[in-house]
This record gives structure tokens, C-alpha cells and sequence, in this order.
């Protein structure tokens, strides 16, 4: 796998793992701050720069580089700093983010748990999208076909 395409799904696996277990929703109805997709992004962009290619690529197990990449996140919510990618000395967490619960949630993955989830949530809604996908291409090939063959029809058979 090209490292750019193993980068992108591990991206989005991330995303979709913070989405669905509503890690970028605050739990208690407060005010407080909580974590965003940017701060998936910055993940990924330090993670990009810090790790070297073949981390990425040898020995290829995209659930162990994202549990990795979400203890990483665990410890900069612990500590209360996730430094900005591209503004030095700018800290994307404060104290006004709801962190604690989200950081023991972290904290608490491994393969196994995060594979299972993968398998269960991931892989099934994938597969279902690609399915659904499949079947509009179908539904849409087959109405242009017939669509054709009557233009088809209509200019060069007669009517």
C-alpha cells in the first residue's frame, strides 16, 4: 500500500471513530469546549512529520497505527496541550475543554478493542455504502442504457 493511501484511510478511520463515539460532543449538555476535526487533523500532520515512512507502510497494521495515534491524543489531553501544526507556541487546548473523560476512554484502547469496533462499525457501514453505491450505479447505467436505446431508436431506426 502507498504510504499516502495508508495515511488518508487511517485519517478517516480516526474521523470516523471520533464521530461515532461522539468524542467531538460534550457529554454533560455544558459549555465547554470539545474536540474538533482539526485537532484530528493536527494529529495526523505531527504525526506525519514525526514518524518515518516506513512506519507507516512496513509491517502494515492500520488498526495499531491508529490505536498509536489516539493514545498520542490521549496524552496531549491529559496534559492539556495540542500544539498547533503550523502557529509555534499556540496550544489548541485549554482549559475550557472537556477532556477528562475522553482522555481515560483514550487511554483505555488496545487492538483488540479497537479492531472489534473497526470490524463491527467501519468495515460493515463501508461495506454498505459500497453496496448502495453499486446498486445506483446499476439503477443509473441501466436507465442511461435505455434512455440510448430509444435515442438510439428514434435517430436511426424511425419511429
Amino acid at each position: 500500500m502507498q504510504a499516502w493511501a495508508c495515511l488518508d484511510l487511517v485519517y478517516h478511520m480516526l474521523r470516523f471513530y471520533m464521530k461515532t463515539e461522539r468524542l467531538t460532543e460534550c457529554a454533560d449538555n455544558s459549555s465547554a469546549s470539545t474536540l474538533s476535526n482539526y485537532h484530528t487533523k493536527t494529529l495526523m500532520l505531527w504525526a506525519c512529520e514525526l514518524k518515518p515512512r516506513s512506519w507507516w507502510t512496513e509491517n502494515l497494521n492500520l488498526v495499531r497505527i491508529c490505536v498509536e495515534l489516539l493514545q498520542t491524543l490521549s496524552v496531549w489531553l491529559t496534559d492539556t496541550r495540542c500544539p498547533h501544526y503550523f502557529i509555534s507556541n499556540c496550544n489548541l487546548l485549554d482549559n475550557s475543554f472537556n477532556v477528562g473523560s475522553v482522555a481515560s476512554k483514550l487511554t483505555s484502547l488496545d487492538e483488540d478493542y479497537l479492531a472489534t469496533w473497526f470490524i463491527k462499525y467501519y468495515v460493515r457501514q463501508c461495506a454498505q455504502l459500497s453496496a448502495r453505491v453499486i446498486f445506483y450505479a446499476y439503477l443509473m447505467t441501466s436507465v442511461l442504457l435505455r434512455d440510448f436505446r430509444m435515442q438510439f431508436q428514434r435517430l436511426f431506426v424511425g419511429d
